[in-house]
This record gives C-alpha cells, structure tokens and sequence, in this order.
C-alpha cells in the first residue's frame, strides 16, 4: 500500500488528495499505460513527502502532488 506507514485519518486525506489530483491531471482519460504508471508512482512521492513533512490540508496536499507531475507526459 502506497500510504500504509501513515495512520488511517492521514490516509484517507492522502487518498482524497490523490484522487482529486488525478482528476486534474487528467488520469482518468489518458490514454497512455506509461503515462498514467509515472503520474501515480509521481503523485504517490509527491504526496507522501507533503505528508511526511506534516502537511494535512487536502487542497495543500493535491498542490503539492500536481506540482511534482509533468503535463508534458499525458502524451502517447
């Protein structure tokens, strides 16, 4: 589990903030495999650093994670 060494509260805000990230990053209609295994393996470090560093605020969480993603790859 990409978040498992937070406690369960930290975990659900990273994955709300995972998930409305993905969704501005257009990860629901991508259409490349690599694209879409870099922005998760991306967003995951992203997040979890931000997490890491006490951040909580899911919106600062989701800024933190599109912040560290290239748009450049939602290509095929």
């Amino acid at each position: 589990m990409p978040f498992s060494k937070h406690d369960a509260p930290t975990n659900a805000v990273l994955w709300r903030a995972f998930d409305e990230a993905w969704l501005e990053l257009g990860g629901a209609t991508a259409r490349s495999v690599a694209w879409r295994a870099a922005t998760t393996a991306q967003l995951i470090k992203q997040l979890s650093a931000a997490a890491d560093a006490g951040e909580r605020d899911p919106r600062q969480l989701k800024h933190f994670g599109t912040r560290g993603v290239e748009h450049a790859k939602h290509t095929d």
